[in-house]
């Protein structure tokens, strides 16, 4: 089965402005509060979308980091409820135009999905952004956190996955995953990319991915 990376649709045309929205926190509270494990109206008012920005069915919001969770249009909620999404929490969320306001799904997951990547068959490079190293050999996750650390440490601004190694079971168990320790990106199986790819308005495009099925 093929994988396939999410990203965020920067086309004005769809999404009119990037990122699309923003938070209104309660007093003392902000953005890293925001956790799948916390009661999220205890947290958030409302989201507001920035000024030229428009209402797409996936919206990208500057205080959530892509491999958190979705924020999605409460209309796809159907769709949603026929794949197999990580535990977490799933929330309504009230974001505000400047003439309308929508209720929003906010499905913020529990990531445990690390028994699933094979570190020893991934690769991985260090990246200033301009120029990007060999790729790089880890032998088990904590080489990997020792390599990536030292590589910090001199200076690396990234260090980055050139491929990842993910055992068969992922794609049987969840539709959508991510690995927020070795990056930022959301993945997803081609059900979940087929299940969304005619609708139109939605927000995100399916790219595909370095992640490789292991048999």
């Amino acid at each position: 089965m093929d994988v396939f990376r999410i990203d965020y649709s920067t086309d004005m045309r769809v999404v009119g402005a990037f990122p699309q929205v923003h938070f209104e926190y309660f007093d003392n509270f902000d953005g890293f509060d925001i956790r799948y494990d916390v009661k999220l109206n205890e947290i958030v008012k409302y989201g507001r979308l920035y000024t030229g920005a428009r209402f797409s069915g996936l919206l990208n919001a500057v205080d959530l980091p892509n491999y958190m969770g979705i924020l999605y249009d409460r209309c796809l909620e159907g769709a949603f409820e026929q794949l197999n999404l990580p535990t977490g929490s799933v929330n309504v969320v009230k974001i505000k135009g400047l003439a309308e306001e929508k209720n929003y799904i906010l499905n913020l997951f529990k990531h445990d999905f690390n028994d699933f990547l094979q570190f020893d068959k991934s690769l991985f490079c260090e990246n200033n952004f301009t120029t990007k190293g060999e790729p790089i050999n880890v032998n088990s996750y904590n080489d990997y956190l020792e390599k990536r650390d030292n590589a910090y440490k001199r200076g690396v601004s990234l260090f980055t996955p050139v491929r990842l190694a993910v055992k068969s079971e992922l794609l049987e168990k969840y539709d959508l995953f991510g690995f927020p320790e070795v990056g930022t990106d959301l993945y997803v199986t081609s059900r979940f990319r087929n299940l969304f790819l005619d609708k139109k308005d939605l927000g995100i495009q399916f790219i595909s991915s370095n992640i490789e099925v292991l048999i």
